[in-house]
């Protein structure tokens, strides 16, 4: 499958379009915290 596009929903939650019309609501915090630490991000403020 061939994602198209996504749109960010919340927090980790974005829903995937797919070239075959197919579409998916993913959360993908578990994905991003294997890669990224929390504490280690910095924010605007």
């Amino acid at each position: 499958m061939k994602l198209v596009k996504f749109i960010y929903q919340q927090d980790y939650c974005f829903t995937l379009f797919f070239a075959n019309g197919e579409s998916k609501g993913v959360d993908l915090k578990a994905l991003i915290g294997t890669y990224v630490a929390l504490n280690e991000l910095k924010t605007a403020q």
